[in-house]
């Protein structure tokens, strides 16, 4: 084990799992109330969000669902 395994990888992954969750809250959300078109925005929801799409899959949803959104 080395410093990088320790130290680095839990923060730049609890980095990433922040910075994706602001990216959906904060961007996604207004591209979705903009655009009018449902696959666009469900593109954009497995572009810019790719974690929460595959863990989507992993548990059985589709990979545009989110829990907090129609």
């Amino acid at each position: 084990m080395a410093y990088v395994d320790i130290v680095v990888t839990p923060v730049v992954g609890t980095g990433w799992l922040v910075g994706e969750d602001m990216i959906d809250r904060y961007l996604i959300q207004r591209l979705e109330n903009k655009i009018g078109n449902r696959t666009l925005q469900i593109v954009i929801r497995g572009l810019l969000n790719p974690t929460r799409s595959f863990a989507n899959l992993l548990r059985g949803k589709w990979p545009w669902y989110r829990d907090n959104r129609t």
